[in-house]
């Protein structure tokens, strides 16, 4: 449940001090900010960040300071692409995508229809390793069945994170205890939108097509034109994750001009859009996707999982893209955005577009925020934001704790996490300023 602090009714004001570790964009420069003794004021019960000072110019009574010492305090990460019904599915070997879905993917997801019991502990399971990977805010594919859809969203909101979820839309293409009309699958999506898109503020409804071969035309064209009713609701979809695929969608699309074009000529591409994947597209579709001002969710783990192919990370950032990272659960072979960071790195040497640490800690946190819309709520740690916040504690992993001891710059600290930080090195977690986790049972 949700761990309300119990003095949260008469506190005002309360601060957490710590080590402040982010990364901010001021002029299109990544600054790595590192600063000890700070303590983050806020509003605990709005959540408000109001204001970051060194800890000695505190002003509050000691039982509303919540002290963590030398533990880092890093902003709570956020996961722009993954699976709730593939929670336990990670590493079920197969061949590439098209191959997984059939043997794999599908298979799991049967279980989720219409039974209750079984979605619910998986939504508990899956929510609590987010929670404990540091992560606050997620985007996230929920099932083709509306009811553990419902329920996915019923335990997020009682458990305190953030979350962008929707129905799953495939009308063709799949087992057929999958499929829906479209007429059904629109109606069913109408409720969902009514019961829960901007129930909270951290709470939001994407139309999630599972990508285009699975939907019928018409089924796509229904999804848009929802889309164009509401301009606040997103759309998730996958694009241009594997060379198959991309030949599949050209056969079933004789008249769009390329993959992206499915989702354009549909209404589907849009600001609100998140695009999982993206690693095979042309300069055109490049261009176009930048016009939309979409965000591509960058998925490493599960890229090299299936084979699929290697992003151009540095060529998107010079372009100007929106790009988050995704962990893309169960292809994604952990929860871990630490862990995704690194294979992010290690996929742009391969590509020979190497990026930078400041740069894939900046897409799990303030580049992921942007892309969403949510920056002027999360990402960074500033006056004005909400408290969303993860305790780093270094001592947990001795390893890490002896390779940051000799660490001769933050770079060298923040290249030490990302490849080497691990669940076992999160303290506390802080969502909203509320302190959300370990009170989350798994």
């Amino acid at each position: 449940m949700l761990a309300n602090h119990p003095k949260d009714s008469a506190v005002h004001r309360a601060a957490i001090v710590g080590r402040l570790f982010q990364v901010q964009s001021f002029e299109n420069e990544l600054i790595l900010e590192d600063k000890s003794h700070t303590a983050i004021v806020f509003e605990p019960v709005s959540g408000k960040i109001l204001d970051v000072v060194a800890k000695d110019t505190l002003n509050l009574d000691a039982a509303d300071i919540y002290d963590y010492g030398d533990k880092l305090l890093v902003p709570g990460f956020i996961d722009c692409h993954t699976h709730y019904p593939q929670v336990d599915m990670i590493g079920a070997y197969s061949g590439e995508l098209l191959d997984w879905l059939r043997e794999h993917t599908f298979v799991q997801e049967e279980r989720f229809i219409n039974q209750e019991d079984e979605a619910r502990l998986a939504a508990k399971r899956f929510i609590g390793e987010l929670f404990r990977n540091g992560t606050t805010s997620s985007v996230v594919f929920g099932s083709t069945c509306g009811l553990s859809t419902n329920i996915l969203f019923e335990e997020m909101d009682q458990a305190g994170g953030r979350m962008i979820t929707g129905k799953v839309s495939m009308d063709r293409n799949a087992p057929d205890h999958l499929l829906s009309d479209w007429r059904d699958d629109i109606d069913a999506q109408r409720q969902l939108i009514n019961k829960w898109h901007k129930k909270s503020d951290r709470l939001r409804y994407a139309l999630s097509p599972r990508f285009a071969p699975t939907s019928t035309p018409e089924a796509l064209q229904a999804l848009g034109d929802l889309a164009k009713s509401d301009s606040d609701l997103y759309v998730q979809t996958h694009y241009a994750e594997n060379h198959d695929e991309i030949a599949w969608v050209k056969q079933l699309f004789p008249d769009c001009r390329d993959y992206l074009d499915v989702y354009e000529t549909n209404s589907l591409l849009r600001k609100k859009t998140i695009l999982a994947h993206g690693i095979h597209t042309s300069s055109d579709e490049k261009k176009r996707m930048l016009d939309a001002g979409c965000l591509l969710s960058h998925c490493p783990t599960s890229n090299l999982f299936l084979g699929s192919g290697l992003f151009e990370g540095r060529e998107h950032i010079l372009q100007g893209h929106n790009i988050g990272l995704g962990t893309d659960v169960g292809a994604g072979t952990s929860f871990s955005l630490w862990q995704t960071m690194a294979e992010a790195i290690k996929i742009s040497k391969l590509r020979g577009q190497q990026i930078t640490p400041e740069e894939a800690f900046y897409w799990a946190t303030v580049g992921g925020a942007k892309g969403l819309g949510w920056d002027h709520d999360v990402g960074v740690l500033t006056p004005g934001k909400k408290l969303d916040l993860q305790v780093i504690d270094l001592e947990a992993k001795p390893d890490l704790q002896a390779r940051i001891s000799q660490c001769e710059s933050s770079q060298q600290v923040l290249s030490a996490l990302i490849f080497s930080a691990d669940d076992r090195n999160l303290h506390r977690l802080w969502v909203d300023g509320k302190d959300v986790f370990p009170q989350v049972n798994s």
